[in-house]
Order: structure tokens, then sequence, then C-alpha cells
């Protein structure tokens, strides 16, 4: 009963991005198939209107640079935010203040 539970959780997770796909689903089809029939012979033309590079290496680098800065930013303003706080619970928790509640929207009402 265990294993099945966390089969089918493990499902739920993959199959949304397409790490595993169902054989004739259309919502969740094989991602091959999203392909256009000529991205081989056209790969440069597609990556270009990407804004891709073609090497793999220079993608991973630009998203690890990317990250690194988010990462940062993050770890600059952390301690200045008056809405955080890291407490010593548990090897530091970090406490986030909550939010004023947002006006509720025109449309609900018509809903």
């Amino acid at each position: 009963m265990n294993y099945e539970i966390s089969a089918l959780q493990a499902l739920r997770d993959k199959l949304p991005c397409k790490e595993i796909w169902v054989a004739g689903a259309n919502r969740y089809r094989n991602p091959d198939e999203d392909l256009p029939a000529d991205f081989e012979e056209r790969r440069e033309e597609h990556y270009h209107a990407l804004k891709q590079p073609l090497d793999a290496e220079a993608f991973i680098a630009t998203l690890k640079a990317a990250m690194a800065e988010g990462l940062a930013t993050l770890n600059d303003g952390m301690p200045k935010n008056p809405q955080v706080r890291i407490t010593d619970k548990a090897g530091g928790w970090i406490t986030v203040s909550p939010l004023e509640p947002q006006a509720e929207p025109l449309n609900l009402t018509r809903l």
C-alpha cells in the first residue's frame, strides 16, 4: 500500500512537467512529439527564435550565473528586510510577516 501511494505521488509530480508521459494522452503525451518535425534540420533557426545558445555549456553557465545573482540578492536583502526574521528554532527558521489582505476584485461579485 505504501509503495502504491508513493508511486501515485511520483506520477502526480512527474506528469505535468512531462518527465514521464502517457501513450495516447493528449495533455500528457510524448514531449518529443511537441517538437517541430524539421527541428533537427532547422535547429539553429529554432534556437535563435528562442534566444538560446546552441552550446549546452553556455546555456548552463548563463543559468548558473542568474541563479548565483538571485541568491546573492536574497542573501544581501534578507537581513535588511523588516518583514523577515531568522529565528533560532530548529537551526534557523525563516519567519515572514503576513501581508495585508488585498482588496476583493471587482469582478468577483459578478461570478
